[in-house]
């Protein structure tokens, strides 16, 4: 399960076959992809030493 996850938000690449999400396949537009999906990881990923505010910042800048 893990790493179909992963291959489905382009962490990392699929070795043969295709996927597509809506229609986009995942080898060739992921940046189309990444606009209109969402992962949410099974474990926490705030950092420990920033505050609400920078953890949204970090954030909003990865995206």
């Amino acid at each position: 399960k893990t790493t179909i996850m992963n291959m489905l938000c382009g962490i990392i690449e699929q070795t043969d076959g295709s996927i597509k999400i809506c229609n986009y396949d995942t080898r060739y537009n992921m940046d189309s992809i990444r606009k209109i999906i969402s992962y949410c990881p099974q474990y926490d990923i705030l950092f420990d030493l920033l505050t609400v505010e920078e953890q949204i910042e970090f954030y909003a800048i990865a995206r």
